[in-house]
């Protein structure tokens, strides 16, 4: 399980992610990235698993931090489906705090391994009920979107 101490700071940080420009570029190419400001005390952090194709500006990392206080890193996992197999091999010892970023193709091997804790977002009333793939709210909706295929029907009919 992650760790439940953090309940309120996922959260916040899933909030945050949803209201902010989650797919802002990112020029750093980096692996992991982090936000802190120097501070006399130590900011609290907190461990993002994520996928790899996750982009985030340095920007709205940064305001984040600032507005809460909490220092931000993206562990970045290959493609959603290595980054729940990484999440269930680590669930004993958890390489994060928060999991963002696993769709409804691999959602139900998260939950059966019991990867998340419930949490009754006070958001959760403004979602659709369609959008809510877990029932106990462990794995909260974020976004949604579509998949398009296009294609020439001509061509096809002409090249069987």
């Amino acid at each position: 399980m992650f760790r439940s101490n953090l309940k309120k700071v996922t959260l916040l940080v899933v909030v945050g992610l949803f209201f902010s420009a989650c797919n802002a570029g990112n020029d750093q190419g980096t692996d992991v990235q982090t936000s802190a400001q120097a501070s006399p005390k130590e900011a609290p952090k907190l461990t993002v698993m994520t996928h790899d194709s996750f982009s985030i500006s340095e920007q709205v990392m940064n305001a984040f931090t600032e507005a809460s206080g909490i220092e931000v890193r993206f562990l970045k996992s290959d493609d959603t489906g290595t980054a729940v197999n990484k999440a269930v091999l680590a669930k004993d010892k958890p390489l994060a705090d928060v999991f963002y970023g696993v769709d409804n193709t691999f959602l139900s091997r998260a939950l059966e391994e019991g990867l998340f804790e419930t949490y009754e977002s006070p958001l959760l009333k403004d979602i659709p009920d369609h959008f809510k793939l877990d029932p106990q709210n462990g794995a909260l909706p974020v976004d949604f979107g579509d998949v398009c295929l296009n294609f020439d029907k001509a061509y096809f009919a002409e090249n069987n």
